[in-house]
């Protein structure tokens, strides 16, 4: 069977313009990153303004992240996404923080010097290497060398969660839905999920059942946390090794156990009986 020259040509046109797509991306980013730069030189400049500093840099890096995706850069978004957390729990910049902004940037720039996403692999490897948001600037504290990933469209669950994490050590990266969870945890393994069960469309109870039946995801230890019963009919439904955590008076402490266990391997933690 002949081959049709119209649409071979039309393939060739369309791979032309995606590059020059990629390309003006590439461009787009290098220039956001040069703002990130020049915002960090005001603030080390007498008399910059921190905060107003800090706010552009977050705009900044949300840009990054939303465009990284679509010009097949999954990575520069992972790296933003994590960037763009560790931000949020920043209400100004010091010389340490200034400093962890200037690593990832540069993970960015050494992503977009070679002009091809680096894969998933080699971002499983990036994103535990770069910096967490420490409320501590003692150099011997070592930080714990764990990843954990925060699924909760609620921003104050997501605030009160993953400030205590912090606090304890943990890399923490939020997200506010499972869509976008499942390809990070997918990408990067994690070394703990922590899920709300209520969320729109695929909700904490159905996404520890993905996690748990997909290969690149299997044996990461997930944790629910719910108001609901834990012999309510909907918690019957999640997979064997699943902690739950419930709401309530008493959830910091049931926080604390389920991250005890976790720590000693017993992955199987179920509190709030």
């Amino acid at each position: 069977m002949a081959s049709n020259p119209k649409s071979a040509q039309t393939e060739e046109n369309r791979d032309q313009i995606l590059n020059q797509l990629r390309g003006e991306f590439l461009i787009d980013a290098r220039e956001r990153l040069d703002e990130i730069a020049h915002e960090l030189d005001q603030y080390k400049s007498a008399g910059g303004d921190a905060e107003k500093s800090l706010l552009a840099i977050r705009r900044q890096c949300h840009s990054l992240k939303g465009m990284g995706g679509s010009f097949e850069f999954p990575t520069i978004t992972l790296v933003a996404h994590r960037l763009e957390d560790y931000l949020a729990r920043a209400h100004t910049i010091n010389s340490k923080i200034a400093g962890d902004i200037e690593e990832y940037c540069q993970c960015l720039l050494n992503i977009i010097a070679t002009g091809e996403d680096p894969g998933p692999e080699k971002a499983a490897d990036l994103i535990p290497a770069l910096p967490a948001f420490s409320l501590f600037e003692v150099e011997e504290i070592v930080p714990l060398i764990t990843e954990v990933m925060l699924v909760t469209p609620s921003k104050t669950i997501g605030t009160i969660v993953g400030r205590e994490l912090a606090e304890c050590g943990y890399k923490v990266t939020r997200f506010a839905n499972a869509w976008e969870a499942m390809q990070f945890a997918a990408s990067t393994r994690p070394n703990l999920v922590i899920t709300a069960a209520v969320m729109d469309v695929i909700d904490g109870v159905n996404l520890a059942r993905a996690l748990s039946a997909m290969e690149p995801t299997q044996g990461i230890p997930v944790a629910v946390i719910t108001s609901l019963d834990t012999d309510s009919r909907e918690l019957e439904k999640l997979p064997t090794g699943i902690a739950v955590v419930r709401h309530g008076a008493n959830f910091s402490d049931e926080l604390a156990e389920m991250l005890a266990g976790f720590e000693t391997g017993d992955t199987r933690v179920a509190v709030g009986g």
